[in-house]
């Protein structure tokens, strides 16, 4: 089936409404579910340090379900806005007969006290260090713990929400990919996965949404 996405950049649901009868009117398939309340807590960290501007716009999965091991370094309460949000985009998106798209940054950079508690779960330095004044690191998406980390919220996101197309940007905005030569600071990451090709670590990592989505019900394109 052809796939016409139509993306929709409010915290109006009501426009959000608006714009699904507009899609469903004029042959669109598929609207952008995505849009996160920036989070502040990101750029409150350091008020001084511009770099996390551009995270903080962006969608990131853990914006959205914090699984059981990251609760106590990421806001829940903010998690669930965003969350119950997803809820009420869906609900207007099946009344317009239309399909859920996901975009965002993945793996999203993580507060360093996670990687204090689990040093091997960190992955990748991202940021941009000529804007930076701290150093942000993505987990390592080939860690098995950190697997489990996507795999429970993929499943407990797509089993209320059936997102059936999500879209990564992997190498920007506080996002960064292991041993990608197209990371700021150039490639880098932990010496524990260094042996994997890219193609081989993207696959994998895009591989475990697309299962864990599947087996939450919903038979997802990523």
């Amino acid at each position: 089936m052809r796939k016409i996405f139509l993306n929709c950049r409010t915290d109006n649901l009501e426009e959000y409404r608006e714009v699904a009868q507009f899609a469903s009117e004029n042959g669109f398939t598929h609207m952008v579910i995505s849009q996160v309340e920036p989070s502040m807590w990101q750029w409150d960290r350091d008020r001084r340090d511009p770099y996390s501007n551009w995270s903080m716009l962006q969608s990131a999965l853990f914006k959205i379900v914090v699984p059981e091991k990251l609760k106590g370094f990421l806001p829940e309460d903010y998690a669930n806005r965003n969350f119950d949000t997803f809820v009420k985009r869906a609900e207007i998106l099946k009344e317009y007969g239309l399909k859920a798209v996901y975009v965002g940054c993945e793996p999203a950079w993580l507060p360093e006290e996670v990687y204090r508690e689990h040093p091997a779960w960190r992955g990748p330095r991202c940021d941009q260090p000529r804007r930076s004044r701290h150093e942000y690191y993505a987990p390592c998406t080939d860690n098995p713990e950190v697997v489990e980390l996507y795999r429970e919220c993929i499943h407990k996101l797509c089993s209320i929400v059936p997102i059936e197309y999500f879209e990564f940007l992997t190498n920007d905005s506080g996002s960064g990919i292991c041993w990608s030569e197209r990371l700021y600071p150039g490639a880098n990451g932990p010496a524990s996965c260094k042996h994997l090709s890219v193609a081989d670590r993207a696959v994998h990592f895009l591989s475990v949404i697309q299962d864990a989505a599947k087996e939450a019900g919903v038979d997802a394109e990523v």
